[in-house]
């Protein structure tokens, strides 16, 4: 995609360069751009960030594309979970460059309806939380109707407890319902969940299996979080 406003791009390349995740950041657009995962810390801190950004912007025609090349990239690292907070770092950055990113996000405020926030420092989406209320029993069938109940125990005790992921008889020391329920205590938007499950299936032996089951599991909870949740703005801070 073509970039068209040059001072809302150096805004976002300047926020994720003084980020305190900068040198994450910079490996994995570092290997956006290269495929290789880079090691050594000076070359990362050398590297310039907005040459990586640009090529990015320039490459990927939109923010659904840009999510898909993120997350995909999650599954060739040993530990995602650590990056997977980097990953949203980056998207919700650069997708404010692509016009969709807004109409998806953003009820009050775009790039195109409020030029006047283009002078201020961008930064990830706000979005508005309230506490979610549901019916225990509705969502645990909800869940069992979608995926295998044990597939949906196995990926939800790795993301809430992966200090005892290691040793998987622990798995039934918990009960799905008290499991759901931490879930959507610690989860403020279906984005943050999908993430998260996506980080833990490339974990799992059946990538295939789970990835029905983590299919299943978001089904089932989108109807509370559609209910519960909504955009509010894209704005700045």
């Amino acid at each position: 995609m073509q970039i068209h406003n040059r001072e809302i791009f150096d805004q976002i390349v300047a926020y994720l360069e003084h980020h305190e995740h900068s040198l994450q950041i910079k490996k994995m657009l570092y290997c956006l751009c290269t495929d290789r995962w880079e090691q050594d810390p000076d070359l990362l801190r050398s590297i310039n960030c907005h040459h990586f950004t640009e090529h990015l912007v320039n490459e990927i025609n939109t923010h659904v594309e840009l999510k898909e090349k993120l997350f995909g990239l999650l599954k060739t690292v040993n530990k995602p979970q650590e990056y997977v907070p980097v990953a949203k770092i980056i998207y919700s950055s650069l997708g404010q460059m692509y016009p969709e990113f807004h109409r998806q996000y953003s009820t009050d405020l775009s790039i195109h309806q409020q030029p006047t926030v283009l002078s201020q420092p961008i930064i990830p989406i706000v979005v508005e939380r309230k506490p979610i209320e549901y019916n225990v029993f509705e969502l645990r069938q909800s869940v069992m109707s979608y995926a295998n109940p044990l597939r949906v125990k196995t990926l939800l005790h790795l993301i809430l407890v992966p200090e005892e992921s290691a040793d998987p008889r622990t798995l039934y020391d918990y009960l799905l319902d008290n499991l759901l329920a931490h879930l959507i205590t610690n989860y403020s938007s279906l984005d943050d969940i999908e993430a998260a499950i996506s980080a833990a299936v490339v974990q799992l032996p059946d990538i295939e299996e789970y990835g029905r089951a983590a299919t299943g599991l978001i089904q089932a909870l989108v109807p509370l979080y559609q209910k519960q949740t909504k955009p509010v703005a894209a704005v700045t801070v």
